[in-house]
């Protein structure tokens, strides 16, 4: 009996435990400006994943949303490691279907803006602007990309926010004819039932998310040393956490303010983390990176 217990505990564990590795939750925050050139206080509340494009070479995709868009951006070795083209793939209703249907989108950004419903790899849609969407830059001859930024409406997808709602997604960079790289790893871009999940959380309010100007957060991303700048005022009592994106609490600690400047060693693993200072009534947010 005790031996039934203990399978099913494990059972339990890789259940619940693996689905976490591919999960983002798209949290509220300000509108980025979409013109391609990267302002890391643009995407501040934004959070992040890795693709893998080789041993220690990565492109970092960022994502957030406010009410009537999804915003993306994907940094860092793009045209500089031999072309490798952004891609967003979405399985709006959820339905992990085995192979492309009528709500799966592709999205993909190289010397044109491309998109199609229904079908992977559809160029008939082709165009240097896209009435319907938007990405900053398109790669030209003698410009090496290595930044592009995403507006994805979501009147485009006929999708209506919803806190909770789940969507299917993946994360490309790809050379369109003999090279892949994915987040998650090792998905098929064909096949939605492989892809991630994007769960539409009602994380911090808009209005929250403004009002964290009076936090600041040095250097993000860290190698998990931290410099914390605020304007509390003195002894002035203070609450501060950092969770995994799945909303899990890794780090917490009371602070009593002493200063405009707190230093903290988080001694957290390579990741993307929610940091939250709560003062009274306030709670202040700031997404970290750690490397």
């Amino acid at each position: 009996m005790k031996q039934g217990y203990f399978f099913i505990a494990i059972l339990l564990f890789v259940l619940s435990y693996a689905p976490a590795q591919n999960t983002i939750f798209m949290n509220p925050a300000v509108a980025p400006q979409i013109d391609g050139h990267f302002s890391s206080g643009e995407w501040s509340n934004a959070g992040t994943v890795l693709i893998e494009l080789s041993p220690n070479i990565t492109t970092t995709v960022w994502y957030m949303r406010d009410q009537n868009n999804f915003y993306f951006a994907f940094t860092d070795n793009l045209e500089s490691q031999n072309v490798r083209f952004p891609e967003i793939l979405l399985d709006v209703n959820h339905d992990e279907a085995g192979s492309f249907q009528a709500d799966d989108w592709w999205f993909h950004v190289s010397a044109t803006d491309c998109e199609y419903q229904g079908q992977y790899a559809n160029y008939d849609s082709c165009a240097l602007i896209r009435p319907n969407w938007l990405a900053e830059p398109n790669f030209s001859l003698g410009n090496t990309v290595d930044t592009v930024e995403i507006q994805i409406p979501l009147a485009t997808l006929a999708y209506s926010s919803q806190s909770g709602d789940t969507i299917g997604i993946a994360f490309l960079t790809t050379n369109t004819f003999s090279n892949w790289s994915y987040w998650p790893a090792g998905i098929d871009h064909t096949d939605p039932s492989t892809w991630g999940d994007m769960v539409i959380s009602p994380g911090i309010g808009l209005q929250e998310v403004k009002k964290e100007k009076g936090l600041s957060v040095f250097p993000n991303p860290s190698d998990g040393q931290l410099q914390l700048h605020h304007h509390f005022p003195e002894n002035a009592e203070l609450y501060l956490s950092i969770s995994d994106l799945g909303g899990k609490i890794l780090f917490e600690k009371h602070v009593i303010s002493q200063g405009e400047k707190l230093e903290l060693d988080t001694k957290l693993g390579s990741g993307s983390y929610i940091l939250q200072l709560i003062h009274g009534q306030k709670i202040y947010a700031k997404n970290i990176v750690i490397r």
